[in-house]
């Protein structure tokens, strides 16, 4: 009722109309069937449904069910009490929320004023499912929630049901102020997506900037529809941020993506997460005209890890941003766990010296196989890394490196290459004392003057190796001097022991390394105490938490959420 009095939205008129006509009996027209019912009425029938758990008459469910004060208590317990005047952010992440939880959020939405001033809200990693996303559509239906800009339902068992509600709910009374929704971690299907889609295109949320869908159940059909209707209607517009990782769409949906890509649908788009699609060759291929599109010329972002593309896939990729107007701004590419050997490494660095990718500075080429044959220096001559000239950031973590394969690496870097890297990953590698003293004979020649993080974890390093790279960075005074700018070195699980830790004490000491502030090894040894204690400015720190394998289960999974998926490698264990 109180939805039908608000005459100014048309939705409303639609429902009142359905409603009087239904209840005025059968048409008078000679008996003449019932038009079709309103698309707005049918979002009502379907809130209805999906509360009921079963189809039922045309009604208006009301905004919220009946909640005990037991039932309130005990959400109260859980987030915390609140007034409603305070309430603009609501961050209930992992707060054990259920299905009647969100009843009771509703109750409090639909029975007060309390959603007028919220602006984000958070529901993520609760286990609240397809009856909590429902009680929530119900408010939204009723324009409870009228300033919401963020809405992340993230990891809460959500399937169809769910987001089919929560579509029609906006698709009937828009969510005009929502800018941001992550729906990852879910179980949403083709079926969910699509109702999703026509939501989008007809106007739920004008505004959305950022979606996340990673982690869900469609394929290509579904990203079918969610492509065709941003093309055709401009929904997605001012979308700046799209996640679709570990959704198993393929190429054949990377070619529907494409097509909407060049088209413009996403003129805005600055991050696109295409991880774990199961891509392949072939997508890089499908990719092809959005990559060399206009569409795709504000993107900063773009990640490409574990689709298992292959040299091959890289090489084509690197040949098609090799042409006029190729993703201009990116600056941040992920190619991580994609079965990579040197050559496709390569493939990427003369792109970028025939003039490509020209913003690019930080690439992650983690669990990889650029330690493998064929040598990193292939008959038809050297791999010319000098191409990666704005390069800031390198991930080689878990690349079978090893000593050879390093000294290689250092001596293309003393040659100028990479001259403004800032950060170089290597843990998780097989580099042993020769390729950490190759290294520092680099520095020593001028490689890497301005390298602020350097890690070497988990790799096989001895004594031996530490001692050499202290006795290269020993003259480390004036500004030209090997790794003057270094800031972070990490050593830790290696097989270096009291004698090398010393050596780098003592150099350190005498003056190298002199903007050091974090140094971590196995076991901070009396020595390296006296330097710290000279050098208050420097953390000398036992090793990181133990590897987030050995984490508790809840760390762990924040682990792999927040640092594996975002950043590319774990900064715990690498």
């Amino acid at each position: 009722t109180v939805l039908c009095e608000d005459r100014a939205a048309p939705c409303a008129r639609e429902v009142c109309a359905a409603r009087e006509e239904g209840a005025a009996g059968p048409a008078r027209s000679g008996g003449a069937k019932r038009p079709p019912m309103p698309p707005a009425a049918a979002v009502f029938v379907a809130l209805a449904a999906a509360v009921a758990g079963e189809p039922s008459s045309l009604s208006l469910p009301p905004c919220a069910e009946p909640v005990s004060e037991d039932r309130l208590s005990a959400f109260y317990s859980k987030v915390g009490r609140f007034s409603e005047d305070e309430l603009a952010h609501a961050l209930w992440y992992g707060k054990h929320l259920e299905p009647s939880d969100c009843a009771a959020l509703a109750h409090l939405l639909c029975s007060g004023g309390m959603g007028a001033g919220l602006t984000e809200l958070v529901l993520a990693a609760n286990d609240i499912g397809d009856a909590g996303v429902v009680a929530l559509a119900r408010a939204v239906v009723y324009g409870r929630l009228p300033r919401l800009a963020s809405l992340n339902i993230y990891k809460t068992k959500m399937g169809d049901t769910g987001i089919i509600s929560l579509a029609e709910a906006a698709a009937a009374r828009p969510l005009l102020a929502l800018e941001k929704l992550e729906l990852n971690a879910n179980s949403i299907s083709d079926a969910g997506l699509a109702v999703l889609s026509t939501a989008l295109a007809g106007g739920a949320m004008p505004r959305l900037e950022e979606l996340n869908l990673a982690l869900n159940m469609f394929s290509a059909d579904g990203l079918q529809t969610l492509a065709s209707a941003a093309a055709a209607s401009g929904a997605l517009s001012n979308l700046t941020w799209l996640g679709l990782a570990a959704n198993r769409f393929g190429a054949s949906g990377a070619a529907t993506l494409a097509g909407a890509l060049a088209q413009e649908a996403t003129p805005q788009l600055q991050y696109l997460d295409l991880g774990t699609t199961a891509l392949g060759y072939e997508g890089i291929d499908a990719l092809a005209p959005a990559i060399i599109s206009p569409g795709l010329s504000a993107l900063r972002e773009l990640h490409f890890d574990s689709n298992n593309i292959g040299d091959s896939g890289v090489q084509e990729f690197a040949a098609l941003t090799g042409q006029p107007g190729a993703l201009p701004s990116l600056e941040v590419l992920v190619f991580s766990a994609n079965n990579l050997r040197a050559t496709g490494l390569g493939a990427l660095a003369n792109a970028t010296l025939r003039g490509g990718l020209p913003k690019l500075t930080r690439l992650f080429f983690s669990a990889n196989r650029v330690g493998y044959s064929p040598s990193f220096a292939p008959a038809a001559g050297p791999l010319r890394l000098g191409g990666l000239r704005n390069l800031v950031f390198l991930s080689l973590t878990a690349n079978k490196i090893d000593d050879a394969r390093l000294a290689e690496i250092a001596d293309v870097m003393a040659d100028g290459a990479l001259s403004h890297l800032t950060d170089l990953y290597l843990p998780s590698n097989l580099i042993g004392s020769e390729g950490l003293a190759a290294l520092g004979r680099a520095a020593e020649r001028g490689a890497l003057p301005h390298l602020k993080t350097l890690s070497l974890k988990s790799n096989l390093i001895g004594d031996d190796g530490l001692v050499s790279f202290a006795r290269s960075v020993s003259n480390g005074r004036c500004p030209s001097c090997a790794l003057y700018r270094l800031h972070v070195l990490h050593l830790s699980f290696n097989s270096i022991t009291d004698v090398g830790v010393d050596a780098l004490a003592e150099a350190i000491r005498g003056g190298a390394l002199p903007w050091l502030h974090l140094l971590v090894v196995d076991r901070v040894t009396p020595s390296l105490k006296e330097v710290c204690r000279l050098r208050p400015d420097l953390d000398c720190s036992d090793p990181l938490p133990m590897p987030c394998r050995d984490l508790p289960e809840d760390k762990r999974e924040a682990c792999a959420q927040h640092e594996i998926a975002i950043y590319g490698e774990c900064k715990t264990c690498g």
